[in-house]
């Protein structure tokens, strides 16, 4: 059985699909991890979200994103979540649900009531409700996935929610085994930024492999590459 996973899609669903296909990726008999980041700054917010759903229903395992839950924190009505998600590349995922958004993200950021009432007005309940079901990591045997990173040496069930999601912290990457014996896979940091915050160059775009984890978040919205990795070492790039 194939280990499969993919982070930071941002809205680049078709892209995932064609990774999919090249792997001939089966589900069933393969299993699939998403950790998070489906939504904001890509194209097709509302397409990738409907296709992570249809992944699950098959039998992925997804975990949320910072983005989901900025996202989820504006749709309570939070005034400064609602400005941050908008900061955040927010106006791309309502502009995809068919919000009149498209060209208004630094002019809705000062209106986070009017992005209030254009989540209520045009992304589905059953998205929040899915985006809101979602875990904040999942374990295995050899792994523990996350979206971010975690605080070395803290059970998991005592991670704080901001470190899951948020987290970019050098102690963490250069930590030689921060969740013990298994190997933590996560993304959220872009490679070429975690290698710049850790002194290292970047020569190629691809996943970084450190001592017990693995960063797969190859910066789609920025680089045009999406990954997928396949545990424990294997890798397929795609470019938009």
């Amino acid at each position: 059985m194939r280990l499969l996973v993919a982070s930071d899609i941002h809205g680049y669903g078709r892209l995932l699909t064609r990774l999919l296909d090249e792997v001939k990726y089966k589900p069933g008999e393969d299993r699939l991890f998403l950790l998070g980041d489906y939504i904001d700054r890509g194209p097709d917010a509302r397409g990738t979200l409907e296709l992570v759903i249809e992944l699950v229903q098959e039998g992925a395992v997804a975990l949320i994103g910072n983005h989901e839950d900025m996202l989820l924190n504006a749709a309570k009505g939070e005034p400064s979540a609602a400005s941050n998600w908008m900061i955040n590349g927010g106006a791309r995922t309502l502009a995809s649900f068919g919000a009149p958004a498209g060209d208004a993200e630094a002019l809705l950021q000062f209106f986070p009531e009017t992005v209030v009432e254009l989540i209520q007005q045009h992304i589905p309940p059953e998205c929040i409700e899915f985006l809101s079901s979602l875990p904040l990591y999942h374990e295995e045997s050899d792994y523990v996935f996350v979206h971010a990173g975690l605080q070395p040496g803290v059970p998991l069930p005592l991670q704080d929610r901001h470190t899951l999601l948020w987290s970019r912290d050098p102690k963490f990457w250069l930590h030689p085994a921060p969740c013990g014996t298994k190997t933590v896979i996560f993304g959220h940091t872009p490679v070429p930024v975690l290698l710049h915050m850790i002194g290292e160059g970047c020569t190629h775009l691809r996943p970084w492999f450190g001592s017990k984890k693995i960063c797969t978040d190859t910066g789609v919205y920025a680089t045009g590459v999406l990954t997928l990795l396949e545990l424990p070492s294997k890798y397929l790039l795609v470019q938009a």
